[in-house]
């Protein structure tokens, strides 16, 4: 496996996180199989049947997330497999990893795009952006300084981020993980991945 995408530290900090969603889940599906085997449950678990559904749909995108994990630690779980919402689903955890040890930083909530079926894999370019994105926030030198995800008038995606010097040899290590990327620095605290237009598609299109 590709040292950098573990050695990035997300992959410990993000399992407890996934675990946590993972057991709420649980205990909610089990609370609606307790109430089937009561008088009238059916009727009450179908008033009930939205969060339900929403259970279901959160168990989705953890299971995703787990197999994304594992197939950065070296075992592809997602061999062939596309999810259009990885980028957006990974995102969302990094910004809960670092929530959860009191970083609070600028740029994410912002709109993601869809991956297509032309991205490399199902797992690694979600899960490098992901590694980029804790590498970048973890410490507290850029929490005000806003990530973006932008396309370009060539069509291209460019995921533009604040680059430290202490961190600017394993973002570019982890770009190195994306054949077909191109990782740049335009400014000195800056750096650039830009991917091809085709990896990618605006939501709603």
């Amino acid at each position: 496996m590709d040292p950098s995408l573990l050695q990035s530290g997300l992959l410990a900090e993000a399992l407890p996180v996934l675990l946590h969603k993972l057991a709420n889940q649980t205990q909610l599906i089990t609370g609606f199989h307790a109430i089937l085997k009561m008088d009238g449950g059916e009727e009450l678990v179908e008033a009930r049947s939205p969060d339900l559904t929403a259970a279901g749909q959160h168990v989705e995108q953890v299971g995703w997330l787990l197999a994304a994990l594992s197939s950065g630690a070296g075992h592809d779980l997602m061999l062939a497999r596309r999810e259009p919402r990885g980028l957006v689903w990974v995102v969302d955890l990094v910004q809960e990893v670092l929530h959860k040890s009191g970083v609070e930083a600028a740029g994410f909530g912002q709109p993601l795009p869809l991956l297509t079926a032309k991205s490399p894999e199902g797992w690694r370019l979600p899960w490098v952006i992901a590694c980029m994105l804790f590498e970048t926030y973890q410490g507290s030198a850029f929490q005000q300084i806003p990530w973006s995800m932008d396309r370009l008038d060539s069509g291209e995606w460019a995921l533009g981020l604040p680059v430290g010097p202490e961190m600017a040899g394993r973002l570019e290590n982890l770009a190195q993980h994306l054949p077909g990327a191109s990782w740049t620095r335009p400014r000195v605290a800056w750096g650039c991945l830009t991917l091809p237009a085709d990896w990618a598609q605006a939501t709603g299109q």
